[in-house]
């Protein structure tokens, strides 16, 4: 009778073949009869299955998923721009009074533009973070302002570093590290944050860096929108394509996807520390192996205290030189630069040397773009600019120069009024000059000159302020002139250039 039961219940509601498959061993437990229906009432049972089986949904078209995943982007960028624009409408509305009132409503003001920098996100964080590498385009109070948004911005929540530890180190990962809420927070930038840990294998404290949520959408979406903006006033200004700005935008957005991926970091500190394993004036972390992926990277604890702290003592003068020459080794001899020298990732350390952090950002140049740009920058150094002029024009990726001599005199006249003021201390202005008189001639400058030229201002302002008396090309043009004969003898049209200069 249950058998009779189960077969009219299945043919009025077919159910799943687990469940026909309990019922029958529920039922064939009563008795042989019983077991014999039980196998028939099985057998049966998937032939009404299959006759009920839905048939498989139908993906659309692939175009139609292409213009899907458009308009997602498009709604994503127009959110990213409206809340921008939320939270820049106050700062730009209260301008005037915050400027032209009180001091307290000044102090209100600027608090409130720091808090809105880091509300906004990673890369707007990272623009602040470089204002402030850059008084020689800012005032002083704006770069100080400023500062404590190179690591001191706002801390993601410990149940997110638990829940990446867990993600990429398993649920066991405590019996490798030591790190829970009570640990300190080293430094909070605009990608990541900092944890003091403690490793327990090696019994010795580490560094432990874990992304900040969701960095990956918030800096593709800012990219774009910068990528927009680009694109629509070089179609307004055709004039400006000359100065790169498009290139400068897509290198800017490269270099923060590298750091998206702390395993990009692991990687360039290991290049770095074999590059300057002979040089006795600085260190790197060392990244823990096995304890390395995409969102978290343990390191060595460097133990230190900040590198301006030094200004003023003994050892400035020496950390000074060092400094510059760190960074003129990287640029001439290696052609592996730090892209994030500021003074939040430079530390004076316990064993008297300069230590360097956040590697996530490095830069590297082709062959031929390292040589052009030695060729450049050495004759700034040499004051001969018109080689440096030459050379800008014949390497421009489009030579549609309206007017050469024009661009070489212009070039020629910056380099002679900086003999009243050595060229590189005043880089940023003379670069501006540089970039108006490239728009002015039709001259596309290599994004390259401009970030190498300004990467040497950076560690060279950094250098000035512990040792004012530095000078960046007395280091410098020695490593550079005894670097740069393969470049010439190397290349044709370096040959060519050199030659042309010389006339």
């Amino acid at each position: 009778r249950a058998s009779r039961a189960m077969r009219a219940l299945a043919r009025r509601a077919p159910a799943p073949r687990l469940w026909y498959s309990c019922a029958a061993a529920a039922v064939a437990g009563r008795s042989s009869r019983s077991r014999a229906s039980a196998e028939r009432f099985e057998a049966v049972a998937p032939v009404a299955v299959a006759s009920e089986r839905l048939p498989a949904p139908v993906k659309p078209p692939q175009f139609v998923r292409r213009v899907l995943a458009l308009v997602r982007k498009f709604w994503r960028m127009v959110y990213r721009l409206v809340r921008l624009g939320i939270l820049t409408s106050p700062a730009v509305l209260t301008a005037p009074v915050a400027f032209m009132g009180p001091q307290a409503a000044n102090e209100l003001w600027w608090s409130y533009v720091v808090w809105a920098i880091e509300a906004a996100g990673p890369t707007i964080i990272k623009l602040a973070q470089w204002i402030t590498t850059r008084p020689d385009l800012m005032s002083s109070n704006i770069v100080e302002r400023l500062k404590s948004l190179q690591d001191d911005t706002k801390p993601h929540s410990f149940r997110h570093t638990e829940r990446i530890m867990r993600k990429h180190f398993g649920r066991r990962w405590r019996e490798q590290l030591r790190l829970d809420e009570r640990s300190s927070i080293l430094g909070s930038g605009s990608i990541a944050q900092v944890y003091r840990g403690y490793h327990i294998q090696d019994q010795q404290e580490v560094a432990i860096k874990v992304l900040h949520p969701n960095v990956h959408e918030i800096i593709e979406e800012d990219t774009a929108i910068l990528r927009t903006i680009v694109s629509f006033f070089e179609a307004v200004i055709p004039n400006l394509k000359y100065m790169s700005i498009g290139e400068t935008v897509d290198e800017f957005g490269s270099l923060l996807q590298q750091q998206l991926d702390l395993r990009t970091e692991a990687s360039n500190l290991a290049r770095l520390r074999k590059n300057f394993q002979k040089f006795e004036g600085c260190t790197f972390p060392e990244p823990k192996d096995g304890l390395i992926s995409e969102e978290v990277i343990v390191e060595s604890f460097i133990r230190g205290k900040p590198l301006l702290s030094m200004k003023g003592t003994e050892e400035a003068t020496k950390l000074s030189g060092w400094g510059c020459r760190i960074v003129l080794e990287m640029l001439f001899y290696h052609n592996f630069v730090h892209g994030d020298l500021h003074p939040g990732n430079l530390l004076f350390t316990e064993d008297g040397k300069i230590g360097i952090l956040d590697a996530g950002i490095c830069m590297q140049m082709d062959e031929e773009h390292h040589a052009n740009m030695m060729i450049i920058i050495t004759a700034f150094m040499k004051s001969d600019g018109r080689s440096a002029a030459l050379n800008m024009v014949d390497y421009s990726r489009q030579n549609q120069a309206r007017n050469v001599d024009e661009f070489v005199a212009g070039i020629v006249k910056i380099v002679d009024d900086s003999h009243q003021q050595i060229f590189f201390d005043h880089a940023g202005e003379y670069v501006t000059q540089i970039c108006a008189l490239a728009c002015k001639h039709h001259v596309k400058l290599d994004p390259v000159f401009i970030t190498s030229a300004l990467a040497m201002k950076l560690i060279e302002g950094t250098a000035m302020e512990l040792d004012p008396k530095v000078s960046l090309v007395e280091i410098g043009l020695p490593m550079a002139m005894s670097d740069l004969t393969w470049s010439y003898m190397k290349l044709p049209w370096a040959k060519k250039n050199a030659q042309a200069a010389a006339q």
